[in-house]
């Protein structure tokens, strides 16, 4: 009987010792203000997106009316895994043809926008992207 017993022990023990291991993926939530502070409000639409810095995981969140944004890998809501990234803001989609002329270009790729973030293992709230307008 003990025979039985110990591989529901040793699966038991797997359970516990990967609850350990921390989340795979966390809340990452915040705001995008332009250089003097003000909230970029005329953004809302756009995205903030994070690449991993190996270039394997990504996620993507859109700027809300607020400046607000708030990061999804796969499902909405599910957080992002701990890590370092590379961060850009990608404007809203031009009316018509007309390129967008809110966001200096800088910030909408990844080698260029000089934007950085590391995930920790809790809740990143609060995370503030400062961006440029066009033409400043």
């Amino acid at each position: 009987m003990a025979r039985g017993l110990r591989p529901a022990g040793l699966f038991v023990v797997a359970l516990v010792a990967a609850g350990c291991a921390g989340p795979t993926h966390v809340p990452v939530a915040g705001s995008v203000v332009w250089a003097d502070g003000a909230p970029a409000v005329e953004l809302a639409g756009g995205a903030v997106e994070f690449e991993s810095a190996d270039r394997l995981r990504s996620a993507r969140g859109e700027i809300g009316p607020d400046a607000t944004f708030s990061l999804s890998t796969s499902t909405p809501g599910d957080g992002v895994p701990p890590g370092e990234y590379l961060v850009v803001v990608v404007p809203p989609p031009p009316p018509g043809e007309a390129p967008s002329r809110l966001i200096d270009p800088r910030f909408c790729k990844f080698d260029t926008s000089g934007l950085t973030h590391t995930v920790r293992p809790e809740p990143n709230t609060g995370v503030v992207l400062r961006v440029a307008r066009f033409g400043r």
